[in-house]
């Protein structure tokens, strides 16, 4: 009893906590052990057939998308049995449970050369400027998922290539990756690296005590901070890039991630998210085909009209404040003050209370409820005085916003 007790300590211990980070077994753990986070297998004794697979699984079990194999080494020459092993298989069941480390190194130059060529043309710097230029090619090109799906595969080939001496000349090629993956999370994902990857911490030990020595990630916070969307948003903005390029790719970024998903719900958003996209798009069709001072001028010209769109955001986030009003009730009073005159507060507020008495969870989803809605609202557009086309169309905005607030 002490002994499982032991065991479960110990094996509990080596998969969730940070120590033990070795463990010496004889053969129990060999086989039935599940520990995705073992990464290394040291083998010096020897293993045939199904207990020689069952070892190698240990180590090939995937973890949280940071892990896909693991890596046996070899003291005793048991890889001579594995082709006897294979043998004894149908090719299709064992078919990728293990690979010489040259293959691993193949593997690895290819999805470097699929990195680089994402940025073909642009210098390995560490300054702001071309780690911009480099975030800007991947938004210009719409590669950004793309290099962050390469750049996960490629450092789990450098963790699990381990000291081979193989990686010595492409350590700087892989340090420039790692910088502009750190600023693709922070301007495009708005996440810093030592938040998102606590599982890369965990399991990428070497490669990230390399990385962190010789990448100044400090310095990459302090040159791409994440800037948060609030009444201070501009002014934060204009501190933290003093190029207007740089300023209208994180307000890209801020609409991308904070406006656009929430128009359907948010008045606010939904009152100027068609112009800040109108002008982000002009931006991205033109900026290509202007030089020099003509570049110059569309970049100050796009940048005061999205200003002037963020402007807007702030100035009818106060009013809605100081007029109390809810989503709901705001969103009402902006379809009515955009059809009719004249101060609506109250008819808003009175209109989304009857609403609100008809609503309930998934009342969209029913016929009967859908009907009692319509019914409420366009009895309640019938008191203003405009013509039958105007009243249809106050009442199928306001009906279809009120099924996107489901």
């Amino acid at each position: 009893k002490r002994w499982k007790k032991t065991k479960k300590r110990i094996t509990t211990s080596f998969r969730e906590d940070e120590y033990p980070k070795i463990l010496i077994v004889t053969g129990m753990l060999l086989t039935g052990f599940d520990a995705p986070i073992l990464q290394t297998m040291y083998l010096d004794k020897p293993l045939k057939e199904h207990r020689l697979l069952q070892a190698i699984a240990r180590t090939n079990r995937p973890m949280d998308d940071v892990k896909e194999a693991g890596l046996v080494l070899d003291y005793v020459g048991i890889f001579d049995e594995f082709e006897k092993t294979v043998a004894i298989y149908r090719k299709g069941d064992i078919e990728g449970a293990a690979y010489d480390i040259s293959k691993e190194r193949e593997e690895f130059l290819e999805l470097l050369e699929g990195a680089k060529d994402l940025f073909q043309g642009i210098e390995r710097k560490d300054d702001r400027e071309t780690l911009m230029k480099a975030i800007r090619r991947l938004i210009d090109e719409n590669k950004g998922e793309q290099f962050q799906g390469i750049y996960k595969n490629l450092r789990k080939k450098f963790e699990l290539l381990g000291p081979d001496p193989f990686k010595t000349e492409y350590l700087d090629e892989f340090k420039w990756l790692t910088s502009v993956y750190y600023v693709y999370l922070r301007h495009i994902k708005r996440v810093d690296p030592d938040k998102i990857e606590k599982y890369a911490k965990k399991y990428f030990n070497k490669t990230l005590d390399y990385v962190h020595e010789k990448v100044d990630l400090d310095k990459i916070r302090k040159d791409f901070p994440i800037i948060s969307f609030d009444e201070d948003y501009l002014g934060k903005l204009e501190n933290a890039y003093p190029d207007l390029e740089s300023r209208i790719s994180d307000i890209s970024t801020t609409y991308t991630r904070t406006i656009k998903p929430y128009r359907s719900k948010n008045p606010i958003y939904a009152s100027v998210a068609d112009r800040i996209e109108r002008i982000l798009q002009e931006w991205n069709e033109r900026k290509k085909s202007l030089e020099g001072r003509e570049a110059e001028e569309f970049s100050s010209g796009t940048y005061q009209k999205l200003k002037g769109a963020i402007g807007k955001i702030s100035e009818m986030r106060n009013r809605q404040m100081e007029l109390g009003l809810s989503n709901q009730e705001y969103f009402i009073l902006l379809i009515l003050e955009n059809n009719l005159k004249g101060n609506l507060v109250e008819d808003a507020k009175e209109l989304s209370k009857k609403v609100n008495e008809e609503k309930f969870e998934g009342w969209s989803l029913q016929p009967s409820a859908r009907k009692r809605v319509g019914r409420t609202v366009r009895k309640f557009v019938r008191k203003f005085d405009v013509s039958r086309e105007e009243r249809d169309e106050i009442y199928d905005e306001i009906v279809e916003m009120l099924k996107r607030q489901e």
